[in-house]
């Protein structure tokens, strides 16, 4: 059986790492943008979900590369809240597979690199290089989005 002092210990850690998720998740909320296409019409159409991120003073997207398959370029508008902001960007992809589709890719990886201007109020959301952890055997890195 755990000493009283080991149950402490245990339930101060438990609290700690509860208060620290909850940290991380609310900053990742603040991270995360809506991508969205042209619908025509001057309408768009929202497909997908990334990561807002500054890396280095550069600024990028990260998704999954079936967001934008067969669309390429036509990713014109990301949002943070209420705002749809036209984007400039190169785009990285994960190959496809013979059929050039991403639906069977494991990996499934897209970088949209920001090459236009973001609104400092917005930019001021992305993630930045000093909150992400270095690699090491004890990090775990996961992203996921919707839909």
């Amino acid at each position: 059986m755990a000493s009283p002092e080991t149950l402490r210990n245990s339930a101060a850690f438990n609290q700690r790492a509860r208060l620290a998720l909850a940290q991380f998740e609310a900053r990742i909320v603040q991270c995360s943008c809506a991508l969205f296409v042209s619908a025509g019409g001057g309408a768009f159409t929202r497909v997908g979900s990334g990561v807002l991120v500054n890396y280095r003073g550069e600024t990028f997207i990260f998704s999954s590369a079936h967001v934008i398959e067969h669309r390429g370029a036509e990713v014109l508008r990301f949002s943070i809240g209420d705002e749809l902001i036209e984007v400039g960007a190169e785009i990285y992809t994960t190959p496809p597979d013979s059929r050039g589709s991403h639906q069977r890719d494991l990996l499934d990886c897209l970088v949209l690199r920001i090459v236009s201007a973001i609104p400092p109020s917005i930019l001021a959301g992305a993630l930045l290089e000093e909150e992400m952890a270095g690699p090491s055997i004890n990090c775990l890195y996961l992203t996921t989005g919707y839909p």
